[in-house]
């Protein structure tokens, strides 16, 4: 079975805490169906980076737009 759905987004890749930003689908995996490749369908979820260099979700989605304001997490 292929992956389907967002390969790619773009955006900024260091985050400041305390800023907003957009980010936007710019790929999708081949087999992605054409009636799949719409960017209001996706849902985005945000992940934190912890110290150790790995990644763990917030449990935080959003449909149609990933427009973040980030803030710090304890």
């Amino acid at each position: 079975m292929e992956k389907k759905g967002v390969s790619q987004i773009s955006g900024t890749v260091k985050p400041v805490v305390g800023e907003k930003y957009i980010y936007h689908v710019t790929g999708w995996y081949p087999d992605t169906e054409a009636e799949k490749r719409n960017p209001k369908l996706v849902t985005w979820e945000l992940f934190k980076q912890r110290k150790n260099g790995n990644f763990t979700s917030t449990n935080i989605r959003k449909k149609e737009s990933a427009n973040l304001l980030l803030a710090k997490m304890q």
